[in-house]
Parts: C-alpha cells; structure tokens; sequence
C-alpha cells in the first residue's frame, strides 16, 4: 500500500490531533500514516526538550502506546504503515521512563520478531527496529532474552551490503554493533555471541572505512569483552574467537586514541549509561592489553560528569583509583587522571582493602 504525506496535515496538526487521528476506530491508514510521522518528528523531537517531555505524557495519556502495538499486531505485513508507527517509538523511547512505558505496552515482543525477518531491503523498518532493539538491550533480561531468541545471531549474519544505500548501510552496521555491544557487556550471554558469529561480525565491521569512528570504539570494547568470556568460564575454547588480532586493533586505538576525543563524541551522540560495572569489569582481565582498554573507558566515562552519580552509586570510584599504584605505566597515567575527575573521593589513598581488591582482580 502507498502513503502521502500531507503538508497541509502537518502545517494543521497539533499534538492532541494526531493522537486522535492514530486513535480512531474508523481506521484511515493513510491518516495514521499522517499522523504517526508528524507526531514523532514535530512533538517528539529533539528527545531533551522540556516541551517534548511534556508531549510524551500527552501522548502516553491519550493510550497512544497500546494504540500503536495494536496497529503494529493488525498491520504486520503494511511494512510503510509499520515504519511510521515504529517511528513514533523510536522518537518516544529517547528515555528510560519511556522505554519502560512502551514495553509495558507490549512492544518488546514486536521489536524481537522485526529483527528476525529474513528479508533485508532499503527501507526505514529495520533501522527503527534495530534502532529501538538498541535502547531495550541496556536491561539484563533483554539482553539475555535477544540472544536467547536468536535476534543477534539473525542481525550479526545479514548481508546488510545487498542494500544499495551506502549510509543506509552504515547506520544499520552502526545499531547492529551497538546492540552487540550491550550484550557482550553480558558474561552470561558471550558464550552465545561468540558460537554465533559475533566476533567475525565485529571485526568485519570495524573495518569498514566509513563506520562511524564512536561504533568502532564498541567494537573494540566488545572484541575485548569476548576474548575475555574465558576469564569468566563462559566459554571452553577460543577457537572462535581471534585474540591476537583483537589486541592488534585494540592496541592501535589506544595508541591514537585519547580519552577527551572519545568523550566528545559520546557527548555529542548523546550517549547515557545505566552501569559502568562492566567497564571496570575489562580491568579483571587476564590479558593487560585489555586491562589498560578497561581503564581508558573508566576515565572516559569519568570525564563527563553525567556519569559521576553512577560512580558513586555503584562504589566504584576508590576501586578505580587504586589503579594508580598499577604495574603497568599506561594504567597508573589514566587512574591519576580519573582521580582528578573525583577530587573530594581521591585526596586520600584508596582504603587497603580497595587496593587489595583491585589488584587481585575479583570484583563481585
């Protein structure tokens, strides 16, 4: 079925119009086309603004989240009618009371059964449910369940280069490696990941030139996470995975990379984090290359203070700090520049039994 976007639709619509458009029970999919598309680009965009917020009440208050995993569950074979309802989700879900809003609506189970569509065309679909797949795997049982399911194993093993659009292609490489990443960060999931191909695929894609430089620095950060799956005994071999030319790249990264760049760049893609554990977690490994990785995510995190209630909440910090009396000189040099980001917490040496934990490498 085809759509046409109004101007003059949107030029009149309001808010509360295009929820009771996308509400009606006399369905006029064209009108829920209208009104789905300018409801997520006019009043839920951009995702910080005190107006927007406001909007996502209206829009939670009106039913629209039920709504639209109704719509989705009726129409499953309009793919242009699916795109612009998944499009309302991906500008509402920009928080975590939102994801947690539309999930309880029910469209979790939805976004699981996009992804594991075989087919694979140039269209704005399977980047809307790749893209909402993405802020869903930040949650433990969701990242479990994915990979459970086969979602990764169906996204990581797509020809994504049968799509003649070369930017439609890196941003699909972009989410894919994305939501990798926040499964990886996953000790019980890696054994899967890898069995599944996840470590090709992230090679594979940290190597396309025009990958976006942010997604490359996952890429490593998950190439470490599992190579590491054997310091958790996730995994009996590593016949699946390549350690040497993990730490090859790995290696490269930190020697050019620095932590304010990295900082930068998730500053200006907005990026939030619900844990850091598993970033210290990288500073257990067994492997020190990968160690001095774990530590530079430390003291980029450390750098933005958006992330400076989680360290604290977590206790992480005096744990962290006690790094700057590591053997290894790339180690102590970030640890000293994470303590300046905490001044008050590191005036004093880290308590003994910090220093002691984090040199035998056993945090819970």
């Amino acid at each position: 079925e085809t759509y046409t976007l109004s101007r003059e639709y949107e030029e009149h619509a309001t808010v509360e119009s295009a929820c009771k458009d996308i509400m009606v029970k006399e369905e006029n999919n064209n009108i829920i086309f209208n009104a789905s598309i300018i409801l997520g680009e006019k009043f839920l965009s951009p995702w910080y603004s005190p107006v927007t917020e406001k909007n996502r009440e209206i829009v939670k208050n009106k039913g629209i989240l039920e709504r639209i995993v109704q719509l989705l569950q009726a129409h499953s074979t309009d793919n242009l009618l699916i795109s612009a309802l998944l499009h309302v989700a991906v500008k509402y879900n920009e928080t975590d009371k939102a994801r947690e809003d539309f999930a309880e609506a029910g469209l979790v189970p939805l976004i699981y059964d996009h992804c594991l569509k075989q087919e694979t065309r140039e269209d704005f679909l399977l980047s809307s449910a790749i893209t909402i797949l993405w802020g869903y795997v930040e949650y433990e049982e969701v990242q479990i369940k994915a990979v459970e399911a086969g979602v990764l194993k169906n996204l990581i093993s797509r020809d994504y280069e049968v799509i003649p659009q070369h930017e439609t292609v890196d941003f699909l490489l972009f989410c894919v490696a994305g939501v990798t990443f926040n499964c990886a960060s996953n000790y019980t999931c890696r054994s899967t990941l890898i069995k599944d191909g996840a470590f090709d695929f992230l090679m594979k894609t940290y190597n396309r030139d025009s990958l976006n430089f942010l997604m490359k620095y996952f890429c490593c950060i998950s190439m470490a996470y599992l190579c590491s799956s054997e310091d958790d005994g996730t995994v009996e071999s590593n016949s699946l995975i390549n350690i040497p030319s993990a730490m090859v790249i790995v290696k490269k990264f930190l020697e050019t990379m620095n932590v304010d760049e990295v900082s930068s760049l998730e500053e200006k893609f907005s990026f939030a984090w619900k844990t850091i554990i598993p970033f210290y977690k990288l500073t257990q490994s067994k492997l020190s290359l990968f160690r001095w990785l774990g530590m530079f995510c430390l003291t980029q995190l450390a750098s933005r203070a958006c992330n400076h209630k989680i360290f604290r909440k977590e206790e992480l910090i005096q744990f962290v700090a006690a790094f700057q009396w590591d053997l290894d000189v790339n180690i102590r040099n970030l640890a000293k520049k994470f303590a300046g980001y905490f001044p008050v917490e590191c005036a004093s040496p880290p308590p003994l039994f910090c220093l002691v934990r984090s040199f035998v490498r056993n945090y819970p």
